[in-house]
């Protein structure tokens, strides 16, 4: 007897699941590679300790690179790197709903609190240096 099919991952479930594996590192929010580029259709092209090449799913579009840290053994890209992917725009729609990412007609929605990751400080821009 065959054991039933795994049902495949939806975009949206992984999208879901790249919100909810953010960290923030040095102020900085960090998505899990596997599940944002599941999300996003892409293909790991290669993988080195400081960037990631990644195949876009739209036609006639080059690789692109994007800066990468390693949390743990995991691989992680900076939220910031998404929007300079061709054809994806970034809109914070609250913090209840999260952040829509739209690529071409696709339309995506990470569970992701960015204001509750990384809270803004009051903190001196040049702390001083001398103390008394």
């Amino acid at each position: 007897m065959t054991p039933p099919p795994v049902p495949a991952r939806t975009p949206q479930a992984a999208a879901e699941a790249a919100g909810r594996g953010a960290r923030v590192v040095n102020g900085q929010v960090l998505l899990p590679l596997s599940d944002l580029t599941a999300a996003l259709g892409a293909r790991v092209q290669v993988l080195t300790p400081r960037t990631v090449t990644l195949g876009l799913p739209q036609a006639g579009v080059p690789p692109r690179t994007l800066p990468v840290q390693f949390v743990g053994r995991a691989a992680y890209v900076p939220l910031s790197a998404l929007g300079t992917l061709p054809g994806t725009t970034l809109r914070l729609s609250g913090a209840a709903a999260g952040l829509q990412v739209r690529q071409g007609e696709r339309l995506l929605t990470l569970p992701l609190n960015v204001a509750a990751l990384a809270p803004l400080r009051d903190e001196p821009e040049y702390p001083a240096v001398v103390r008394r």
